[in-house]
């Protein structure tokens, strides 16, 4: 068998690939980097880890392949070997409401499996362990405050036979109500089966080994002459609570403490931590207007249009005037508000009118929109059942475990590993401890050791959200896989970036391979080896420019036209806060480039979008971005700015039909260019018979999308090129109508820098297009596909999609502007960012990538 010291590829023609070869070197560090849609990510991902991960799916049986979307073959000639592959995309959703961060960085089955094994369970009243006791000491500590002095004992009449070994009927017996023991009727419930003296309690032993009570698994009945007191009692020998007797709940596996299993999630949140109920913030989104103003949302919802009239009616006969702020009425409304009366239901009613139609999907969606989640008031956000939240490790019990922060959690173990290694089961869990070990020294090292761990992954910002998708990856025990990470560097600063490069190093002696993409020359320089991909972007790149030792850029282009006003004065927030963020006075120079850097701990993000611009545009524009508790003592702002703007990083939403032109908004306007030729006219064509996702306009047989698939069943489906259309989504007639300079299949398909020139433009269309070239986006093609754009390039078409309409007199924020970003188009990023100063905006940028430093007005850490 051939041994490899390379991973060889070879004719790779993935996206803009252009058939290239190439030798990576294994149990190295190889960073990927080069201009945004050079094809870095093409290589790396869509072919490396692609056709790895086909390979690897592809060796399993078919019943399970079955249940598996494949990966679709990539287009290359050779790859050799193929390693164990793991990788961390640029975009990486968050699936589902339940995850927490101690999912995220896999601690949640290593923890219930240490508290399962070595925790001891404790009564739920007074905190102490659970005490092993027979059945005569459990009697006696019933009978202890007792005042009868002859008890009998009973059992069920189903069980009575299998506790005697002969036919003798009971001496007594007594019905399902307890109320009168009687001589023996069989008609009974209950059957006794002996008698005793509370003073002469030694006779139980006997009495108790001869109906064989130790073999019968159920509950015993025991009940004074006089009736006065009763009680049931198992006669399974448990563990119970030396002061109150409460018994021991079963804890059989390691179910029990997962809240993604019916036995362990908590029965009041079904696991997920938080309740969902009604908002009055977002029923009554602004108290400041009355009745007659539509102040109370709920009730603008087209369903319950009908009550309104009703509502008014009845609040008139009450006294509630209609015409004054809905936060200047009486206590009383509210009640009202909520409970109706008259021929007005109330919202009580309207909610359980919603619930009765929530199998409908709108329904969800609006019921969602006026829901809050708060904390469940059984389980405090710990997502488990109150069963084992009293289990103990040490000094802390499961629950308070999972109430804490990672850096608590190190600590913890820190002072409780001694105990552990003392236990008897030290052995089935010292694999377990080494793994968690691991996994928070990583967060540590990243900067995540404030973050919660019950923290939800939907609260996250995006940084957060990927660092802790690195601590899983590289906190991995093992060797001879391949790690491609996309952008690893989001959101980290210079230490953190140091510790991160710290642990690649660990993940690469443990044996393993590493592709890096990214454009932190940090990152390059630490790296064995760069790969630089280019030397353009698009249908200009696909291909190997330089291998070797990291050589630092020598940068061509340097950003002009740079916007260089004096201060104008300041946006000013005194003591902004936000759930447990700690107050802190945060503040803007107007009409200027404001750079915010500071550590992940910092919650800069949280501070400023979440927080500040939130309240700001609360002022300005009467409504939050997001209901939140934020608040501030002062604010201070020109009296002239009129609106607050976040671009935030989160991914572009789209679908499999999205292009480029839709996405910026380019494309209506190509259509109609082509619908206004008189060879259009003449045949009677608009602009739908131009647009693949209409039915005026597509081929019919592909549906618009160019090719056909081939459903194998239990292999790889097949994809062909539509053999109507030939691939041009649009029906050939339309497709092949020309201009005199393109047809429209060449038009959408050609890059729009030799298109946008020949088509009258309307002046918003010239001011986007200008924004297009400035950004660098020329050489795209308008029917691009979203899907085959890089990270760099998807963040600077979802800056322009935004930048459709002319703004002025804003606040803009922008979140890691940097992501997926070259020097080169950052350079380009700080020019667009100086033209929307020039149009009096105020620009706050949250970035760590230190080249936006040079080019702002104002740098603050937070």
């Amino acid at each position: 068998m051939k041994k490899y010291d390379h991973i060889e590829v070879r004719g790779a023609r993935t996206h803009n690939l252009q058939n290239i070869d190439i030798d990576f070197k294994i149990n190295k560090i190889t960073c990927l980097c080069g201009p945004s849609g050079s094809g870095k990510s093409s290589l790396a991902f869509h072919t490396i880890l692609t056709e790895s991960k086909r390979r690897f799916m592809n060796s399993y049986p078919t019943s399970v392949k079955f249940f598996w979307d494949l990966p679709n073959t990539v287009d290359v000639d050779h790859i050799a070997p193929v390693l164990p592959v793991w990788g961390l995309a640029q975009y990486n959703p968050i699936i589902g409401s339940r995850p927490v961060v101690c999912d995220v960085i896999g601690l949640t089955e290593h923890l219930q499996r240490m508290f399962y094994l070595l925790g001891t369970n404790h009564c739920s009243i007074h905190d102490i362990p659970y005490e092993e006791r027979s059945l005569k000491e459990r009697i006696e500590k019933e009978l202890s405050k007792a005042q009868a002095s002859v008890y009998h004992v009973f059992v069920a009449k189903s069980d009575y036979q299998n506790l005697t070994s002969s036919k003798v009927l009971p001496s007594r017996s007594m019905d399902s109500e307890i109320t009168q023991i009687t001589s023996f009727d069989s008609s009974h419930y209950y059957f006794e089966l002996f008698r005793f003296k509370k003073d002469k309690l030694a006779s139980i032993d006997r009495a108790l080994a001869d109906f064989k009570i130790s073999e019968f698994q159920g509950s015993l009945l025991i009940v004074s002459d006089d009736l006065t007191h009763s009680f049931y009692i198992g006669t399974r020998a448990k563990r119970s609570c030396p002061t109150c007797n409460e018994e021991e709940v079963d804890i059989a596996s390691m179910e029990f403490f997962s809240p993604y299993n019916a036995l362990g999630a908590c029965g009041r949140c079904q696991g997920h931590g938080m309740n969902l109920e009604y908002d009055i913030n977002k029923l009554i989104k602004d108290p400041k207007k009355s009745i007659n103003e539509d102040g109370i949302n709920f009730l603008n919802y087209k369903t319950f249009s009908y009550e309104k009239s009703y509502f008014e009616k009845e609040a008139k006969k009450l006294g509630f005037k209609l015409d004054i702020p809905l936060e200047k009425q009486p206590k009383s409304f509210m009640k009202f508000l909520y409970d109706g009366g008259g021929s007005y239901c109330g919202f009580n009613e309207l909610f359980r009118y919603l619930e009765s139609k929530r199998y409908k999907r709108n329904v969800r969606i609006y019921m969602r929109s006026i829901q809050t989640e708060v904390l469940c008031p059984v389980c405090e956000g710990a997502r488990v059942n109150e069963k084992v939240l009293k289990v103990k490790l040490g000094t802390e019990t499961f629950g308070s475990i999972l109430r804490m922060n990672i850096e608590q959690l190190t600590e913890f173990f820190k002072t409780t590993k001694k105990l552990i290694k003392s236990h008897g089961m030290w052995k089935k869990v010292k694999n377990n401890l080494e793994s968690i070990e691991g996994i928070l020294t990583t967060a540590t090292k990243l900067g995540l050791s404030y973050l919660p761990l019950m923290q939800k992954a939907r609260g996250l910002s995006t940084g957060e959200y990927q660092r802790l998708l690195l601590v899983k990856y590289l906190s991995y025990q093992g060797s001879g896989s391949l790690f491609v990470f996309d952008e690893p560097s989001l959101g980290l600063n210079q230490k953190e970036l140091a510790m991160f490069v710290e642990c690649l190093k660990t993940l690469q002696d443990s044996g393993n391979t590493i592709l890096l993409v990214d454009h932190s020359e940090f990152l390059q320089k630490n790296s064995d080896e760069v790969v630089v991909m280019g030397p353009g972007a698009g249908n200009e790149g696909g291909q190997i420019v330089y291998q070797g030792k990291y050589k630092e850029e020598k940068l061509s282009y340097s950003p002009t036209d740079l916007f260089k006003k004096k201060k104008n004065g300041q946006i000013t927030f005194k003591n902004v806060s936000l759930d447990t963020l700690a107050p802190q006075n945060i503040s803007f120079e107007v009409n200027q480039l404001n750079l915010i850097k500071g550590e992940g701990r910092s919650q800069k993000s949280k501070y400023i979008i979440d927080a500040a611009a939130n309240l700001l545009n609360e002022k300005i524009a009467g409504e939050k971005l997001v209901i939140n508790s934020a608040k501030c003592e002062e604010m201070h702002y020109p009296h002239e700015l009129s609106e607050v703007i976040v671009f935030g990083t989160n991914p572009i939403r789209s679908s499999a039909r999205s292009s480029v032109g839709t996405m910026i908004g380019i494309a209506p306007v190509l259509r109609k260019h082509f619908a206004s030729l008189a060879v259009s006219k003449n045949l009677g064509l608009t602009d739908g018979h131009f647009s693949s996702n209409s039915e005026l306009g597509r081929c019919s047989t592909c549906e618009g999308k160019g090719t056909k698939v081939v459903d194998m069943q239990f292999l790889e489906d097949l994809e062909f090129t539509c053999e109507d259309c030939g691939g041009k989504k649009l029906k050939p007639l339309y497709a092949g109508i020309s201009d005199g300079n393109f047809t429209v299949y060449e038009a959408f398909n050609s890059p729009m820098k030799k298109v946008m020139g020949k088509i009258k433009l309307t002046p918003k269309m010239k001011r986007l297009w200008d924004f297009v070239q400035v950004l660098n986006l020329d050489y795209l093609a308008l029917d691009r596909s979203l899907d085959s754009l890089s990270g760099g390039e998807k963040q600077r078409l979802k800056l322009l999609a935004a930048l459709q309409k002319e703004i002025s007199n804003s606040l803009l924020i922008f979140e890691n502007l940097s992501f997926g970003l070259s020097k080169r188009e950052m350079a380009k990023i700080i020019e667009l960012l100086h033209k929307l100063l020039a149009q009096n905006n105020t620009i706050v940028l949250i970035d760590e990538n230190d080249y936006f430093q040079e080019y702002a007005h104002t740098v603050k850490n937070l």
